[in-house]
C-alpha cells in the first residue's frame, strides 16, 4: 500500500462502481469516506461495513485525513463545488500548516 491509499475519498460512493471501489478497499482494511446526494441500501450497507458517508456538500464533514495520505476518486463531475473545495483543501494541506 502506498502513502496515498492510507485512506480513500470517493465522490459519488453509491453508484455501483464506486461502491465496489470502497468495498475494496474496506476489504484491505483502508479507511474510506464517501459523498453521494441520496441515501440507498448500497451508502447504508457501506456504512455498515465502516464507510463514512456524508449526503450533503459539508466539507466540515469531511475526517480531517492529510492531503499526502489521501486519494480522491471520482467517476464524474455532478459535484463541480464540492470538487473544487476538496483541490482547494489539499492545496491548503501540500502548502504546510497554517498559523
Amino acid at each position: 500500500m502506498t502513502n496515498k491509499e492510507s485512506h480513500i475519498v470517493f465522490i459519488g460512493i453509491g453508484g455501483i462502481g464506486m461502491s465496489a471501489l470502497a468495498r475494496h478497499f474496506l476489504h484491505r482494511a483502508v479507511p474510506v469516506f464517501g459523498f453521494d446526494r441520496t441515501r440507498t441500501p448500497l451508502t447504508e450497507a457501506l456504512e455498515k461495513e465502516g464507510a463514512i458517508v456524508c449526503y450533503n456538500d459539508d466539507v466540515n464533514a469531511y475526517p480531517g485525513w492529510s492531503a499526502d495520505e489521501t486519494t480522491v476518486i471520482y467517476t464524474q463531475v455532478k459535484y463541480k463545488n464540492l470538487l473544487l473545495d476538496l483541490w482547494s483543501w489539499s492545496k491548503s494541506m501540500a502548502a504546510g500548516p497554517h498559523h
